[in-house]
C-alpha cells in the first residue's frame, strides 16, 4: 500500500509576513485617501458668478473678484484655499475691489505645472496674476502662509502695494515646536508619504484646532477644507510648498519692508502663538499691531466681521 503523501509543513515566517502585510493594509486603508476629480469639485466650488479662472505665469489661478473701489488681494495659508476668506471677502468689497485666490497647489488652482514653491517664486505668480487682472496698485492681506507670501511681495514690489495686512503670519524665527500635521511630513522617509494619509475624521479635527473656539468651525466650512485639500495634485504640491517655506529667509530680510503694515494675531493661536508679534513689531518700520481676542489662527474665518472692521479701518488710513 502506497503510503499517504504528507501536507506541506506551514512556514511560519511566511504567514507571518502576510498577516502583518495584511494589517499594514488595514491599516492604510484607513487613512490613505485618493485625489478628487477637479472638475467636480469646480462644479461644487466654482459656481458662484463671482469665480474666475485666470491664465498667469503658466498656471491656471482660481480668485473669486467681487465689489469696486481700491483693489484689495486676499490670500490663504497653508493647506487652506478660498474659503477660508470669502466672508471677510464679501463684506470688504462694500467699498473695495476685492480678489480672493487660491495660491498655487491649492483650492481649484491646483499645481504649478512648473512646480514653483517657494514664497518668493509665488510671490512672482501673484505679480502675474494681477498684471492679467490689470491692477497696477493694490493692497494685500495674507494668513500664515499667505502672510509670507505677502511680505515677499511688499519686499519685491513695493511700489505697487499701498497696505500690507498681516494675520497670524509665518516669517519670524519658530518659536516652540512646529505643529504636528506640518512636522510630520518633515520627518525623513515618512515625510513624503505622510500627506497621502487625509482621511476626514482626522482633518476636520486638525482644522478645528485653527479656532479659538472650535465650536465655531461649521460644517460647510470643514467639509469645503477638506476636499478641496484631497483636489488632483494638491497635497503633493503642498508638501513641497511647506519645505519651500521652511528653507525661507524672510526673517533676516523683514526689516526691508516699507509699505504700511498692519499685524492682525489672534489670542489664541496655537499654531503660530502670539508671543511671534513682538518679533514683527520690532523688524517691520512703523508695523501696527491689533490683537484678536478670543480668536485663534484663522480669525477670518472664525469672526469674519472683526477681521473685516480692521483691515478696513486701516486701509482707510492708508488710502493711495
Amino acid at each position: 500500500m502506497t503510503a499517504p503523501a504528507s501536507r506541506p509543513r506551514p512556514r511560519p515566517v511566511l504567514n507571518t509576513l502576510l498577516v502583518l502585510l495584511g494589517i499594514a493594509g488595514a491599516v492604510a486603508a484607513c487613512f490613505f485617501r485618493l485625489d478628487l476629480d477637479p472638475a467636480k469639485l469646480e462644479a461644487k466650488y466654482a459656481a458662484d458668478p463671482s469665480s474666475h479662472f485666470v491664465e498667469a505665469a503658466g498656471i491656471r489661478f482660481h480668485i473669486t473678484d467681487r465689489g469696486h473701489g481700491p483693489a484689495l488681494v486676499l490670500i490663504h495659508g497653508q493647506a487652506a484655499n478660498f474659503t477660508v476668506w470669502e466672508a471677510a471677502a464679501q463684506l470688504l468689497a462694500a467699498d473695495h475691489r476685492v480678489i480672493n485666490i487660491d495660491m498655487p497647489g491649492h483650492g481649484l488652482t491646483g499645481p504649478d505645472p512648473q512646480g514653483r514653491y517657494s514664497l518668493p517664486q509665488i510671490a512672482e505668480e501673484l505679480d502675474a496674476l494681477v498684471t492679467a487682472l490689470g491692477i497696477d496698485r493694490f493692497a494685500v492681506a495674507g494668513n500664515s502662509l499667505g502672510g509670507g507670501v505677502s511680505q515677499e511681495y511688499a519686499l519685491a514690489h513695493p511700489h505697487k502695494l499701498s497696505a500690507l495686512v498681516l494675520v497670524d503670519p509665518v516669517g519670524a524665527p519658530m518659536l516652540g515646536p512646529m505643529p504636528t500635521a506640518f512636522a510630520t511630513q518633515t520627518l525623513p522617509l515618512i515625510g513624503p508619504l505622510v500627506h497621502w494619509f487625509t482621511p476626514d475624521w482626522i482633518v476636520k479635527p486638525v482644522l478645528a484646532t485653527t479656532f479659538g473656539n472650535p465650536s465655531r468651525l461649521s460644517a460647510d466650512d470643514a467639509e469645503a477644507t477638506y476636499e478641496l485639500l484631497l483636489r488632483a495634485g494638491n497635497r503633493e504640491a503642498q508638501y513641497r510648498t511647506m519645505l519651500g517655506a521652511i528653507d525661507n529667509t524672510l526673517a533676516s530680510r523683514m526689516s526691508g519692508i516699507t509699505t504700511p503694515t498692519l499685524l492682525l494675531w489672534g489670542t489664541r493661536d496655537t499654531w503660530l502663538t502670539p508671543d511671534h508679534e513682538p518679533w514683527f513689531a520690532a523688524h517691520i518700520p512703523g508695523i501696527e499691531v491689533k490683537m484678536l481676542d478670543g480668536l485663534g489662527h484663522q480669525p477670518m474665518m472664525e469672526d469674519p466681521r472683526a477681521v473685516a472692521a480692521a483691515i478696513e479701518e486701516f486701509l482707510r488710513a492708508h488710502r493711495g
